[in-house]
């Protein structure tokens, strides 16, 4: 399938998931295989089996939603942030008939971050320095070792996942754009068979020529790029009935057949013909609606520019509101997938290679009923068979993202 567009108006893909407590009885055999003795940040692995598709998995920590995917996938590896102390997390994974199982752990988390942590990786920082105040963006350097090499790095500020690529090399160089004052850093690297290692936390005071942030987010110190006169627009795709398709268990919630669109809806609209889209399947059901904009082969940069509208009754229940593209180019799929996680309160974006969605530490509150949101999105296609995340912009406040994944 080739969906795709450079510098373009469009919303190629819309996933709904409603947010209420799942009723299947279990039929799937879940097995948490992380350490119970943990840092404040770490990595929770999970695998599941099933004799139907493993679709979906929720992490759930001291009874709260802490992290999710749709799959499909058989195993998970989910970072999570905790306070430290004890803490009862339940793991849970749904398979394509929408039964589930459930794992019960208890973790002990440290104060401290475990240095270094599992697998045999060992991470040092060579900038910024501890007790440095060095300027917003901040410049990170690390490097890391592990008998099984280095697959990916995240850099976490004040223990926010701000900066994450998978670049399979031993050396980290990255900048951050960061608020101005005292900050809690550290860079965490992973090998190749999912082993992580951690560097001791720095203190950073970060100058007063910093941008502001909101919520621990770095609002985006670049503007969204001018598309060239040479680029290909789609423009008010809502409007253009043709190659739409669409799907329920696709997207790892509960088949439903109760869900539709619908055309040329003068209200409510801005500009008296936008595209209504219906999930009324009840709990955890789910749709995928697609539109193909035919073969691009050549396109490398991508800008979404569009808006959405939810009545009182979807604002309330969403859980998640998905938007993605796909391109195939040379034998590569790249799912550029992102979400605003409404029920975890951030954005999220997918990880291609690793099968999972990674929080990043941009708000997502609910969107208020009965009023238009404007979303703003730039990628990249990169060399290498890889694709980036660059500038998120949610009603005119632009983040930088800056995360790079491999297809």
């Amino acid at each position: 399938m080739r969906t795709v567009s450079t510098l373009c108006t469009t919303l190629l893909a819309l996933f709904v998931l409603l947010g209420a407590a799942p009723t299947s009885s279990a039929s799937v055999t879940v097995n948490v295989t992380s350490p119970t003795n943990v840092g404040t940040s770490f990595t929770l692995q999970a695998s599941a089996s099933s004799s139907s598709i493993v679709t979906g998995w929720m992490v759930y920590v001291d009874g709260n939603d802490a992290w999710t995917t749709p799959g499909p996938t058989s195993s998970i590896s989910a970072p999570l942030n905790v306070s430290a102390g004890s803490h009862a997390v339940a793991v849970r994974a749904w398979d394509s008939t929408g039964a589930f199982g459930t794992a019960y752990v208890t973790l002990n988390a440290s104060a401290s971050n475990p240095t270094p942590s599992s697998g045999g990786v060992t991470v040092s920082v060579q900038s910024p320095g501890n007790g440095s105040t060095p300027a917003s963006p901040v410049t990170f350097q690390a490097s890391a070792t592990s008998p099984n090499g280095i697959a990916g790095w995240v850099i976490y500020v004040d223990n926010n996942n701000a900066y994450q690529v998978d670049n399979y090399s031993n050396s980290l160089s990255a900048s951050v754009a960061m608020a101005g004052g005292n900050h809690t850093v550290y860079i965490r690297a992973w090998d190749r068979v999912s082993g992580f290692g951690t560097s001791p936390s720095l203190s950073i005071n970060v100058n007063g020529n910093s941008s502001s942030s909101t919520s621990g987010s770095s609002v985006s110190s670049s503007a969204l790029p001018t598309p060239p006169s040479s680029a290909n627009v789609f423009s008010d795709i809502d409007q253009s009935t043709s190659n739409w398709s669409s799907c329920s268990d696709c997207a790892g919630g509960t088949l439903t057949s109760n869900y539709w669109k619908a055309f040329w809806q003068s209200s409510p609209s801005m500009d008296g013909a936008s595209l209504q889209f219906y999930n009324g399947g009840g709990s955890w059901a789910d749709v995928l609606w697609i539109k193909k904009l035919g073969q691009q082969d050549w396109a490398s940069n991508f800008l979404w520019d569009f808006y959405v509208y939810y009545d009182s009754t979807t604002a309330a229940n969403l859980w998640s509101a998905e938007f993605d593209l796909w391109q195939s180019v040379g034998g590569y799929e790249y799912m550029i997938g992102t979400q605003c996680a409404f029920g975890d309160g951030v954005w999220d974006t997918w990880n291609q290679s690793a099968g999972r969605w990674v929080q990043t530490s941009i708000p997502c509150s609910r969107f208020s009923p009965g009023s238009w949101h404007h979303i703003q999105w730039y990628m990249q296609r990169l060399s290498g068979n890889r694709y980036k995340y660059v500038t998120l912009v949610v009603d005119g406040k632009a983040y930088d993202v800056n995360q790079t994944y491999y297809a």
